[in-house]
């Protein structure tokens, strides 16, 4: 369940990277993305394997493993609901737009404007 969330939630997250940065900077953004994402990948399994090894001898199995990835799982919900916060009410719903060749118009004026 939890590759099937996270292929769900990955998809929909880079393909939001170019809607929500400046077109000049969009290759920068995909690349602070995938550094970020690889941090995790070496993190995760890391302290995954920790935490089996300082409880392989309680007697609740997998549980703690369990209890981390419901932890992981509920951060990403608070990130997702923070996300939909600030494309709501400080980034216009550019995510919800039905035409982003607008957006992207809009977002270089912008840019221009703090230059």
């Amino acid at each position: 369940m939890i590759g099937i969330g996270y292929s769900i939630y990955a998809s929909a997250c880079w393909g939001s990277v170019p809607y929500v940065v400046p077109p000049s900077k969009v290759g920068t953004a995909f690349g602070l993305t995938t550094a970020i994402q690889n941090i995790g990948l070496v993190i995760a399994p890391t302290l995954v394997g920790y935490i089996k090894d300082k409880t392989r001898t309680i007697d609740h199995g997998f549980m703690y493993m369990n209890m981390f990835f419901v932890l992981i799982n509920i951060i990403g919900f608070l990130l997702a609901v923070s996300l939909y916060y600030i494309d709501v009410y400080e980034r216009n719903g550019i995510l919800e737009s039905t035409d982003p060749a607008a957006m992207q118009k809009k977002m270089i004026a912008d840019e221009k404007k703090m230059i």
